[in-house]
């Protein structure tokens, strides 16, 4: 139960939480009830992003992939947070015909002195695809509804 609660404060930004449990036993009625004391310490705040891997693609796509990957530093560290940037330039990548890119678990270094926490993406983006054809199997009571040439505009 400690590590579990332990993870989920270093999720939140805490990453000196210190836990400490007690336990009392009640033979008579066969119960035990558990005391935890919780002291989270000074909340770690982003400082710095790396984004590692992408040095080998178009500078247009390089740009716009960096340009959204931001985090403000004034905020305290979330780990959904950095997931959510990593699985945007996953997504970004493949939309822009990386569709076997890949994202290492992104790395964390906390300065537990300072309370800060330095962020790193790694990514494998692979070859870059070009669609060369759209093959569309309409079935249903709209399936005449919807020509090909606008499935493939979209």
């Amino acid at each position: 139960d400690e590590k579990a609660i332990k993870s989920l404060y270093m999720s939140e930004g805490f990453f000196s939480v210190k836990i400490k449990a007690e336990t009392q036993v009640n033979d008579e009625d066969m119960e035990v009830t558990l005391k935890y004391s919780i002291h989270e310490g000074r909340p770690v705040r982003f400082h710095k992003l790396t984004v590692e891997g992408l040095s080998r693609l178009p500078k247009a796509i390089r740009k716009e992939i960096t340009n959204t990957l931001t985090l403000d530093s004034s905020a305290i560290y979330f780990a959904p947070t950095v997931e959510n940037l990593r699985n945007k330039a996953l997504t970004y990548l493949r939309d822009n015909g990386y569709m076997l890119a890949k994202a290492e678990k992104p790395l964390v270094k906390v300065d537990t002195l300072k309370s800060l926490a330095d962020i790193f993406l790694r990514f494998t983006p692979g070859k870059r695809f070009k669609i060369l054809d759209i093959k569309v199997n309409r079935t249903g009571p709209g399936k005449n509804l919807v020509s090909d040439e606008l499935l493939k505009k979209s």
